[in-house]
């Protein structure tokens, strides 16, 4: 009988551990950093930087998902940073273990011209 109440439970468990932490990163973005702009990021803002990274992994309101520039941005904010903060250590493992080896090359593409809008505006 217990196994039969495990099951469903386990189910649960496993789309709540799924969906809370969707929900909670839109809700996050949405709400709670309401006021961040890519513009912002472009102009060298760090947290917004982060902000567009995030909204890049899994997409936001304003933004598409896309690993290949979430990757990118981690990779910038890594070198800004100088490697210091470990969340963006761990963010940039997560972000760019989604990109194929194949789109490695993409990956350096992006970080480069954003490198480059970046360096144009004096921030880099």
């Amino acid at each position: 009988m217990h196994r039969i109440l495990l099951a469903p439970l386990a189910v649960v468990a496993l789309c709540l551990a799924f969906l809370i932490p969707l929900v909670w990163t839109e809700y996050f973005r949405d709400h709670i950093w309401p006021n961040w702009s890519a513009e912002k990021a472009y102009s060298g803002d760090l947290n917004d930087q982060r902000r567009l990274a995030s909204c890049y992994e899994l997409g936001c309101s304003e933004v598409m998902a896309s690993p290949i520039l979430a990757c990118a941005w981690r990779e910038i904010i890594l070198d800004e940073t100088d490697r210091f903060f470990k969340h963006d250590v761990v963010a940039a493992n997560r972000d760019c273990s989604r990109v194929s080896q194949n789109d490695r090359e993409i990956v350096e593409r992006a970080e480069s011209d954003i490198r480059a809008r970046l360096h144009a505006r004096g921030k880099i």
